[in-house]
């Protein structure tokens, strides 16, 4: 469910086409976004290593995560909650379990990240 809520969020800041922001009109989900997002994990977990899938996703995480501890250093004083070290350490734990992944889920996170570069770039030169 998280991942579909991402991509819903995505396609709200025009990052994804704008299809998964679209709501059900009844329950108001992002319908489009659960049933793609739904979809691609059943493929995954029939058609890949599952072992493999969820060592890319802890890559994937583990990454999300290492940027919202660089986020929490940047902010100026008055906005942290906890002092900077503490990011800092989490920071650091981040790349440190980071580094213990298979060198498989690093190649796919990592062809992941560029791909996601590149449809960034594109899409954002496309938009001004």
């Amino acid at each position: 469910m998280g991942i579909s809520r991402i991509v819903f969020s995505m396609a709200r800041s025009h990052d994804l086409p704008e299809l998964f922001e679209r709501l059900h009109p009844r329950f108001s989900t992002p319908y489009y976004a659960i049933a793609v997002t739904g979809a691609s994990m059943i493929a995954a977990l029939l058609l890949a290593d599952l072992a493999l899938v969820v060592a890319v996703s802890t890559f994937a995480m583990l990454l999300y995560y290492l940027l919202a501890n660089i986020a929490a250093i940047r902010l100026p004083a008055a906005h942290r909650l906890y002092p900077t070290w503490v990011p800092a350490v989490g920071a650091l734990s981040c790349v440190g379990l980071i580094a213990f992944l298979t060198p498989a889920s690093w190649a796919i996170g990592c062809i992941g990240l560029l791909i996601g570069g590149i449809w960034f770039f594109i899409h954002r030169k496309s938009l001004r």
